[in-house]
C-alpha cells in the first residue's frame, strides 16, 4: 500500500508535466504583467492554483505519516523533499 501510495502521488500530484505548467505558468505571468491591463487577475487565478497544489503536499506528507509511523526512516528524507517543493 505504501508503494502503490508514492507511485500515485508521484504521477498525479508532482508529475513532471504539472510542475513545468506551474513553473511555465509563472513565468508567463512575469512576462505579461509588464502589458497586461489587468495582472491581478491572472495572479490571483494562479496563486489559487498554486495554493491548491501546495495543499495537496502537504495533506500527503501528513497523510503518510499519520498511515505509516513504522516506516518513518524509510520515508523521512522523502517527505522532506515534499515539505520543501510545498
Amino acid at each position: 500500500m505504501l508503494l502503490q501510495d508514492v507511485q500515485q502521488f508521484l504521477r498525479s500530484v508532482v508529475d513532471v508535466e504539472k510542475v513545468l505548467h506551474i513553473a511555465d505558468h509563472a513565468q508567463q505571468l512575469m512576462r505579461d504583467a509588464v502589458f497586461s491591463a489587468d495582472p491581478q487577475s491572472a495572479t490571483g487565478k494562479f496563486l489559487s492554483e498554486l495554493l491548491s497544489w501546495q495543499n495537496t503536499l502537504q495533506q500527503f506528507v501528513l497523510r503518510t505519516e499519520t498511515q505509516y509511523p513504522l516506516y518513518a526512516d524509510l520515508l523521512s528524507s522523502f517527505l522532506a523533499g515534499v515539505a520543501q517543493v510545498s
